[in-house]
């Protein structure tokens, strides 16, 4: 990176860091802000970068939203009006408004986080296997966990039960 200066910063959708970051990672390791940086990308990036690029452009030719703001609506994905006025801050009359919500309601979304359960439609058959396996283990990693508290509580029943049962003794 010595030697190298940014002329003129642009805006990129948290799809397109995902993407320029995993080209990177195969290079070597990254720092900690590169690797937090990359981390959140995967995890709240709800398109692919290719996907993203088409909604950006797609935005833009259609209904006249500044590439910053189309940059800010494929990272968001609203579902309400409320959340793309917002995004748009008045640029966009509210006719382009209803059409763009019916646009990204069209889109599938790559992934939920946190755990909840991922209803996703993946745009390639690599991508639906890749998705069957994540979820696979994140149902595997809950049951473990289950697995867990159960033995954690068997456990514990059996130590109070040998504490009881010292006290008697003693008592005796």
């Amino acid at each position: 990176m010595i030697g190298k200066m940014v002329t003129q910063p642009k805006p990129v959708s948290l799809a397109q860091v995902e993407e320029i970051l995993s080209k990177r990672s195969a290079d070597g390791d990254f720092g900690y802000e590169q690797q937090k940086s990359f981390d959140y990308a995967k995890r709240f990036a709800k398109v692919s970068a290719r996907k993203a690029a088409e909604l950006m452009g797609q935005l833009q030719e259609e209904f006249g939203v500044p590439y910053e703001a189309a940059v800010k609506i494929v990272d968001v994905m609203p579902k309400h009006p409320a959340q793309l006025r917002v995004l748009l801050a008045g640029t966009v009359s509210e006719e382009k408004q209803k059409k763009m919500l019916e646009v990204l309601s069209k889109v599938k979304i790559k992934h939920v986080e946190d755990g909840a359960e991922a209803v996703v439609q993946a745009e390639t058959p690599a991508e639906e296997a890749q998705v069957k396996v994540e979820e696979g283990e994140q149902s595997q990693k809950k049951k473990d966990a289950q697995d867990g508290e159960k033995e954690g509580a068997v456990e514990t029943g059996e130590v109070e039960k040998k504490v009881k049962k010292a006290k008697k003794d003693k008592e005796l």
